[in-house]
């Protein structure tokens, strides 16, 4: 299961969780949002934190409402400080000016009236985001899987060899 981090204003709720929805719709995929994960009593900040943490990848919705969002440019910069990839989807409109740590950052376009075309593109990145982590994998467990046959290799040589010298 890949766990995404969706970072947003909560006056934005209704665009996040249609997002939510149809990025679940693709296989094995959980998108995290604050509003679904009520625990009181609980630091917000420490949650927010580990769930940014655990997530592969951490989709920021850009706003009105978002960009000046003090929360969400914190996740911005914790998700960007622990090496989780951002993908922004920034409305248009929105002064690029005024982006703080996202100046400079490619960006899928969010257009609230043609939210299909936005989504399409985040599942498209989030695909092949995916694909190339599993691909990553599998080549890391190749070559430990190759080093350790080496290793076997040689120390079975070096058991053979240790016991020609004794006899």
């Amino acid at each position: 299961m890949t766990n995404i981090f969706l970072s947003h204003s909560e006056r934005d709720n209704q665009i996040a969780e249609n997002l939510r929805n149809q990025i679940e719709q693709m296989s094995a995929v959980k998108v995290y949002m604050f509003e679904h994960d009520q625990q009181p009593g609980a630091n917000v900040a420490d949650k927010i934190e580990k769930e940014i943490k655990n997530s592969r990848i951490a989709i920021v919705l850009l706003t009105g409402h978002s960009n000046s969002s003090n929360f969400v440019q914190q996740e911005i910069g914790f998700a960007k400080g622990a090496n989780i990839p951002l993908v922004a989807l920034i409305q248009s409109g929105i002064d690029k000016n005024k982006l703080g740590m996202l100046s400079g950052v490619e960006y899928i376009p969010y257009d609230p009236n043609n939210l299909d075309k936005s989504i399409s593109d985040m599942q498209t990145y989030i695909h092949n985001h995916i694909a190339k982590q599993f691909q990553s994998q599998i080549q890391n467990t190749q070559l430990i899987t190759g080093i350790l046959i080496i290793a076997v290799i040689a120390l079975c040589l070096y058991a053979s060899y240790s016991g020609n010298l004794q006899g």
